[in-house]
């Protein structure tokens, strides 16, 4: 199936293919894996079914979030399924993931393995965002994959294959989003928002409150003034690794798939310290921080779009 855009030719073909071949991919890596695991314990999280993006921040405001803590062979197993779920579980919410955080520690080296998986979720990720231009691409992947989470599907596998003295998994649970845009490409998103009227809104008045977004950009907004569009992004889990001695890490991951370790002739009485992930209270992550001296004054000006104007 083929089929004509804007932006060129869709080969949904050739895109339906190469998710198969990670399909595949991640079939014959989780037949191999659980045989050479010498300990391992998973964190999942309860699936949330609000979107934290532009139709709401209700994740965003969650109070709490509290993880399950398993260990063992019910952990391998739930990790399996969780490194093969990339279409979206009964009652998600499609602008939601399902993060299933956890560790796993083998005796066998799949650098090798876990890095081809990876770089073929980039490959899809490149074809399908260079294909389809943002408006189209909720439409265009439900009908090329109907179900299918495209960011379950893209994200990475992590793994780490050096010493370690100490693993500390955590929450970012006050983060912000900035992407710089100038007015014309405001202009041109709030162009794109006039045929997207949402559900149980008068289309005439929709298309009318747009049109005044763009009046009151072309009046607030220099034509080369600094514009950020600005998103509180949901809570999630990220894991630290700190080598033997070291109290900064070596480096953090997003931890919304298991982390594989290799301890090369390793054994469950040699595995490094691990903080496992504790509960998000959001009181804790909410506390006001100390402005910098050198921050930047932005004022909200199209509030559909999160987007500000920075001052110089």
């Amino acid at each position: 199936m083929k089929r004509a855009e804007a932006c060129g030719i869709i080969d949904a073909e050739a895109l339906q293919q190469q998710l198969e071949e990670i399909r595949g991919m991640l079939r014959r890596f989780n037949e191999v894996w659980p045989d050479h695991v010498i300990h391992a314990e998973a964190y999942p999280l309860p699936m949330l079914t609000a979107a934290s993006g532009e139709t709401g921040l209700e994740v965003v405001k969650l109070p709490t979030i509290v993880p399950e803590h398993i260990e063992g062979e019910d952990a391998v197993s739930m990790l399996r399924s969780a490194i093969a779920q990339l279409h979206f579980l009964p009652g998600q919410h499609p602008g939601t993931v399902v993060r299933w955080p956890g560790v796993v520690f083998v005796d066998r080296d799949f650098g090798q393995e876990i890095g081809r998986i990876n770089a073929a979720k980039d490959a899809l990720e490149a074809a399908f965002t260079a294909a389809v231009p943002p408006p189209s691409r909720a439409k265009i992947r439900a009908r090329i994959f109907p179900g299918l989470s495209m960011l379950q599907t893209y994200r990475h596998i992590h793994y780490w294959d050096r010493p370690l003295g100490r693993i500390s998994f955590g929450w970012a649970g006050r983060t912000t989003s900035s992407v710089r845009i100038t007015r014309p490409e405001a202009e041109a998103r709030l162009r794109q928002l006039l045929h997207q009227c949402p559900e149980g809104v008068d289309p005439e008045e929709w298309q009318m409150w747009i049109l005044r977004d763009i009046e009151d950009l072309g009046k607030k907004v220099s034509a080369n003034q600094v514009l950020r569009i600005r998103k509180p992004i949901a809570p999630h889990p990220r894991v630290a690794l700190f080598e033997p001695g070291k109290t900064r890490p070596a480096t953090t991951f997003h931890a919304n798939l298991p982390l594989f370790i290799y301890l090369e002739g390793g054994s469950s009485d040699t595995l490094p310290d691990v903080t496992p992930l504790l509960s998000y209270l959001r009181a804790e992550h909410m506390q006001p921080s100390r402005r910098r001296s050198d921050a930047q004054t932005q004022h909200l000006i199209v509030a559909r779009l999160n987007l500000f104007a920075v001052d110089r």
